[in-house]
């Protein structure tokens, strides 16, 4: 009896120091989102230099990382709520999550074909991406994202993915900790949850990833062959006025490279494992959990402060807004 208590006494001092972490990083993630997100907006909205189409993707992309808040609000309320009430959020922190991480994958697929035809099409670029033109690309994306908030309850009335989230494991964790049961197979799933999978692995993931790679290796071609053509004409004194204007682009599109680079370290793990877990039911450990949706969350993070200090521009308009608030 002695040793079943203590080891009962030992595993709650496990879970609350996890929830301790859990409470303590997803407070951290807060204050870093809306201070570098914050900044991002009021530097575009005060500032009528920096509100170019182009930026107008970069701001949409900072009100997603704002609302991916609520997603480490709901974190920090499952970690403090038991019983149902934890089930039931944790359902929400889930969706919530996913849904945001979607919405900020395509504004970085939009951001990568913005770069694309501003290398491929530079004397054409301002006549091709208007204002008009972004602010339908960003309608769209937002409308995607009200679009995947309506099917969720739609795909969760059915009864069998309602019975693959029973389970006593935390809720919060259940995708990806509990064991598959022996009868789960893939024929086995409702259609409707089939078809939510498919589109999440293939719409949400592999399709913008395949867009952003092919226009980043595109544009880093292109890139190197004008280096080429510089040297072997040996102007590098006497540049060219198109080619002041080719290295802003390219300037622009190594910053993009760089938040695109951290969003694939990112989520690269967590999508590794949500395609091992949906095609072939392999589980993980909570803390296998936990490290992966930590570590994907981050990416809200460092957008903004690699588009402050990158950018030139939005730097220069960032410093002038906190000067100001100091006087």
């Amino acid at each position: 009896m002695q040793e079943g208590n203590e080891s009962e006494k030992e595993s709650f001092k496990f879970s609350e120091r996890r929830q301790v972490i859990q409470i303590t990083f997803n407070a951290i993630f807060v204050l870093l989102t809306i201070t570098g997100n914050s900044l991002i907006c009021a530097a575009y909205h005060l500032n009528k230099t920096i509100r170019t189409p182009s930026n107008a993707i970069v701001l949409s992309m900072a009100y997603c990382d704002l609302l991916m808040v609520l997603s480490f609000v709901f974190k920090i309320t499952s970690a403090l709520c038991e019983g149902s009430i934890r089930t039931y959020v944790c359902m929400v922190y889930s969706s919530f999550g996913y849904i945001i991480t979607s919405l900020i994958i395509f504004h970085l697929c939009a951001i990568s074909i913005d770069r694309l035809l501003a290398v491929k099409y530079s004397l054409r670029y301002n006549s091709m991406v208007s204002r008009a033109r972004v602010s339908r690309c960003l309608i769209g994306i937002w409308m995607f994202g009200l679009f995947q908030i309506a099917m969720i309850p739609v795909v969760l009335k059915s009864s069998k993915i309602r019975s693959t989230l029973d389970t006593t494991i935390d809720p919060c964790m259940a995708f990806w900790t509990r064991p598959a049961n022996k009868n789960t197979t893939w024929d086995n799933l409702s259609t409707k949850f089939k078809v939510f999978l498919i589109c999440i692995l293939i719409f949400v993931f592999l399709l913008p990833i395949l867009i952003i790679v092919i226009s980043y290796c595109y544009i880093w071609k292109q890139a190197m062959n004008h280096v080429k053509q510089i040297k072997a004409q040996k102007r590098a004194l006497n540049k060219r006025p198109d080619e002041k204007y080719f290295q802003i682009h390219l300037k622009s599109t190594q910053t993009f490279a760089i938040v695109i680079g951290i969003f694939l370290v990112c989520f690269l793990p967590v999508f590794a494992v949500m395609c091992e877990r949906i095609l072939f039911f392999t589980t993980v450990t909570e803390a296998e959990a936990s490290l992966v949706l930590m570590l994907a969350h981050t990416s809200v993070i460092w957008n903004p402060f690699i588009y402050a200090w990158r950018n030139r521009v939005f730097r220069k308009a960032v410093k002038r807004l906190i000067a100001s608030r100091r006087r």
